[in-house]
């Protein structure tokens, strides 16, 4: 594929990379001649970024000022190349599907990567009108998930490595005593094995680490523990590309809901850099394997 359908929201991305330049250009719009001695009292509000003007005519009845937002004009353009990012997804899709459905699911799931590094923490806490695009986006590739999903409904199954001459369910054994321990899972040992062994789970493994900032679910720490896994090798490094589908056919919310593809990219999403003492305990757990 060439790069236009491999990254179908680059243009997306170089337009938000200059959304700070294109925002000063909407305020210096307003400096014209013609429109500048139009601005009413205090009308430049930069914390909600945008100008109030007096209207060329208006009638007695109505409001003389007009109020121009940049959230508009930025959203429009947000969205109008996001409708053209999801066509060049539709050409990609229709041409991955004629080499595999794993193919699919992984070209999907590298989106959800793009994504989240175009639409960063950093860019929606100061331009917080981006948080709806970005909604719209992930539902819109998890919906395209959830299609291929019930089109090719199977996947292949996930296995836990050990070194030679190791036990798999000792292992496994170990591992699950440990999480139980520390109140991270809640489910039976045997749906428990049978996860990591490539067999049919029953009810999934609840994750019930807590956020340390509410009761729900801690999302960021299971996506911490499944890459920790493959950073140890205890998973095969490929099975990164398709975390988006084994988190959730594995794993559970602490209400026993299912994961969905938004709510794991919103994880990875909220992903400290700095590692915090539930990481540690993580990584304490692993190192006992």
């Amino acid at each position: 594929m060439n790069n236009e359908l491999l990254y179908p929201f680059k243009n997306l991305e170089l337009y938000l990379q200059k959304i700070d330049a294109n925002l000063n250009s909407f305020y210096n719009s307003f400096k014209l001649d013609s429109i500048a001695p139009r601005i009413v009292p205090n009308g430049i509000d930069k914390e909600k970024m945008q100008v109030s003007i007096l209207k060329d005519y208006y009638t007695d009845d109505e409001n003389p000022v007009q109020t121009f937002a940049f959230s508009e004009e930025a959203g429009n353009m947000v969205l109008n190349l996001l409708n053209k990012g999801f066509s060049n997804v539709n050409k990609a899709l229709e041409l991955q599907r004629k080499l595999s459905k794993n193919k699919v699911l992984i070209y999907l799931n590298s989106l959800n990567i793009q994504l989240t590094e175009i639409f960063t923490k950093a860019l929606i806490d100061k331009y917080t009108f981006l948080d709806q695009y970005r909604t719209i986006a992930f539902q819109n590739i998890e919906e395209l998930v959830f299609q291929e999903k019930e089109q090719f409904p199977s996947f292949p199954p996930l296995h836990f490595i050990v070194k030679e001459g190791e036990n798999v369910i000792s292992k496994l054994e170990t591992l699950y005593s440990l999480l139980i321990d520390h109140s991270l899972i809640y489910c039976t040992k045997e749906d428990f094995i049978k996860a990591f062994t490539g067999q049919k789970i029953d009810k999934g493994i609840h994750w019930i680490a807590k956020s340390p900032k509410n009761n729900t679910t801690n999302k960021p720490l299971l996506v911490y523990f499944f890459r920790q896994l493959i950073d140890n090798r205890h998973i095969e490094a490929s099975y990164l590309n398709d975390e988006n589908y084994y988190l959730p056919a594995l794993f559970r919310n602490r209400d026993g809901s299912e994961f969905t593809s938004k709510q794991l990219s919103s994880a990875k999403y909220g992903m400290s850099g700095n590692k915090s003492s539930q990481q540690e305990l993580i990584d304490d757990i692993i190192s006992q394997l």
